[in-house]
C-alpha cells in the first residue's frame, strides 16, 4: 500500500482473508486528527454536516499480479489490473476483493406464483467455489422487503433462495435482485404474485 507520492502508507492496517475462489483486502486507516494528515498529498479535507472536518487520503495499491478488483463495499469493478488508484476516508475501511476469473451470476424461478406461495429461486455462480450472495427483494411498488432478502451461501457454485410471499401481500410485479457480496456479480429475477 502507497500513498499519493507513492511512498509506504503509514498508520493502517491491512489484512488478506480468502473466501472461495475470491480473496479480500482490507485496509483500515488509523483515525488520526485531521491536523495530522492535512496538507499532505494527495489528502482532501472537507466538512461533512454530520461529522465535521473528514479527510481523505488517495492510495495505490499495487497487486502481485493482474487480477479482477471491486471495490466490495461500493460494488465498483476495475476489471483486470494489477494497479488500483482510489482513496481511503481516515479513520474508514477499504475492502478490495480481488479474482482470477470474472464471476457471473444466474438467477431463475418462476414467471407468476400464487400470493401465499413459497416461490423458489435458483441461483447459480460461474465460480465454482463458495459464494455469499445478497437477495434483496422488492414488492410491486418499488417497496425494498428486508424480512424477505436473506444472504445466502452458495456451495459448488450453486444455491436457492424463497420468497415466502404472504396471502395479504399486494398483487404485482416483485423483483429479485442477486449480488455477489466480494465480486459485485449481479442478477434479477422477477415474478408475478397474484
Amino acid at each position: 500500500m502507497l500513498d499519493a507520492d507513492e511512498q509506504p502508507l503509514d498508520r493502517a492496517q491491512v489484512v488478506r482473508y480468502r473466501f472461495g475462489d475470491a480473496e479480500a483486502l482490507a485496509i483500515v486507516k488509523e483515525n488520526v486528527g485531521v491536523q495530522a494528515v492535512e496538507g499532505r498529498d494527495g489528502v482532501t479535507v472537507y466538512q461533512d454536516a454530520n461529522l465535521g472536518a473528514v479527510a481523505t487520503q488517495d492510495l495505490v495499491i499495487r497487486l502481485p499480479r493482474k487480477r479482477y478488483v471491486t471495490n466490495a463495499r461500493t460494488g465498483e469493478q476495475f476489471g483486470l489490473t494489477d494497479v488500483v488508484r482510489l482513496p481511503i476516508t481516515v479513520g474508514g475501511a477499504l475492502v478490495l476483493a480481488m479474482s482470477d476469473g470474472r464471476n457471473r451470476i444466474e438467477v431463475s424461478g418462476p414467471a407468476t406464483a400464487t400470493r401465499g406461495e413459497h416461490v423458489r429461486f435458483t441461483i447459480s455462480s460461474s465460480s465454482a467455489g463458495r459464494a455469499l450472495v445478497r437477495c434483496h427483494f422488492t414488492a410491486a411498488d418499488g417497496t425494498l422487503l428486508p424480512a424477505y432478502s436473506p444472504n445466502v451461501l452458495l456451495d459448488g457454485g450453486a444455491g436457492e433462495v424463497v420468497l415466502p410471499s404472504a396471502l395479504n401481500d399486494a398483487a404485482g410485479e416483485y423483483t429479485l435482485r442477486v449480488t455477489d457480496v466480494v465480486t459485485a456479480a449481479g442478477a434479477e429475477a422477477k415474478v408475478v404474485l397474484q
